[in-house]
């Protein structure tokens, strides 16, 4: 009759788990010129891409595409989600990292509805006046981001309420 130790047992359990959890760690980094809008070791991301909606999971393939402007929902190791506006940019999966690099990107529970309600507004002006001295691309742009903003904030404030 074999004797097993139970010092011995703790000790296979305990680096089982180690090991089963080090396969689950998934690490998100989302950067913009503006810096990192989120870093940290997540449950699962999901992405506005061309195709639609992808979600990432630890042990995903590697993977590079576009994203799209829109809403980035991230599920952190805490479990409340965190949803991120994303102006386009690309996504890398990775060995359990995924990393966005995004022309801008922020917090929804950041954004302050007043100044991007304010922004829409000046971009639109700007944009219907059609003087020489404004730059068309540029007024585009903030008026996409002010609307991606109020968008995802809408969002946000909608799955709050339910």
């Amino acid at each position: 009759m074999t004797r097993i130790d139970s010092g011995c047992v703790r000790k296979l359990t305990y680096q089982n788990d180690r090991l089963n959890n080090m396969k689950n760690d998934l690490t998100l980094e989302i950067l913009s010129p503006l810096g990192s809008t989120y870093s940290g070791s997540i449950k699962q991301v999901s992405v506005p891409t061309p195709q639609g909606e992808i979600t990432i999971l630890p042990q995903h393939s590697y993977l590079y595409t576009k994203i799209t402007p829109g809403e980035i929902k991230v599920l952190p190791q805490s479990g409340k989600e965190i949803s991120i506006a994303a102006n386009g940019g690309f996504l890398e999966v990775g060995k359990n990292l995924v990393k966005i690099l995004s022309d801008y990107a922020v917090r929804a529970d950041s954004i302050n509805t007043a100044e991007a309600e304010k922004a829409k507004k000046e971009a639109e002006r700007l944009l219907q006046e059609k003087k020489e001295n404004v730059d068309f691309t540029l007024e585009s742009k903030n008026l996409q981001r002010a609307l991606l903003e109020l968008d995802v904030a809408d969002k946000l404030r909608r799955r709050h309420r339910a």
